[in-house]
């Protein structure tokens, strides 16, 4: 997990966080938490919007948290462009069965 602070001002890497296997959410916050407040930043105080790439642990994160919660235009627009590519090619292998 990668955690980046900006602001109007300025940007800040609070760097990667190693995550073996799986995380739930609540573990997730937990993780977020522990890092903003090595740099004294409060997720309930300071952090306006978090944003996140699209998985489902990520959405229930963006539900349990105070802030605004945005998902990446960057990664949207990635899964969405993959779904046309491989799945034209789905299609077409069922239509042709079809026939």
């Amino acid at each position: 997990m990668n955690i980046n602070v900006h602001s109007q001002t300025k940007f800040q890497s609070l760097g990667l966080i190693r995550v073996n296997g799986s995380m739930i959410a609540e573990n997730c916050i937990c993780v977020l938490k522990e890092r903003l407040s090595r740099f004294d930043i409060s997720l309930e105080e300071d952090i306006v919007v978090i944003v996140t790439d699209g998985p489902n642990v990520m959405l229930k994160v963006g539900k349990l948290v105070d802030t605004e919660h945005q998902l990446c235009f960057a990664h949207c627009i990635h899964l969405a462009v993959c779904d046309v590519l491989y799945n034209k090619k789905n299609i077409r292998v069922n239509q042709l069965q079809m026939i």
